[in-house]
């Protein structure tokens, strides 16, 4: 990584911490050295957008969350679309949900689209799905209670 900094950037142009910040955020992506790269380019872009020249721990910091929404759109993307529809349903309240108001919500979304309404065992199948991939958390407190996030 320093060798590119010395090819790509002026002297003086990362503050100290720049380096080794994208060197751990990398590294806490299995070591990633594209990401990195990538934080860093990212960063260098947000700085000189305001006119800056030296590139500062902020840049990367939103560097980092722009990556993130970047990865969570193509992610998502990819998700059936029961699924989708399912995420919409669990987000569309800022309040943690009962599996039951989810349910409800779900299969509304699903009614007013023209689609065919689901199982509970169907939802619980998408849920576990998107448990896995770690988009909503079901919070299990008996049998069948819990509330989603």
């Amino acid at each position: 990584m320093e060798y590119r900094v010395e090819q790509a950037f002026y002297p003086n142009a990362l503050s100290d911490e720049v380096i080794p910040l994208c060197a751990a955020l990398a590294a806490q992506r299995n070591g990633d050295a594209r990401y990195a790269l990538d934080l860093l380019s990212t960063a260098a872009d947000l700085c000189e957008e305001e006119g800056r020249t030296t590139v500062v721990e902020e840049d990367v910091r939103r560097a980092e969350r722009l990556a993130e929404v970047s990865l969570l759109r193509r992610e998502v993307v990819r998700l059936s679309p029961h699924q989708k529809v399912l995420l919409e349903s669990v987000y569309s309240k800022e309040e943690k949900q009962s599996p039951t108001e989810v349910y409800r919500e779900f299969n509304n979304i699903m009614r007013l689209s023209g689609r065919e309404q689901v199982s509970h065992k169907t939802l619980s199948e998408l849920t576990a799905e998107l448990e896995l991939y770690g988009y909503v958390e079901v919070e299990r407190k008996g049998a069948r209670k819990g509330s989603w996030r």
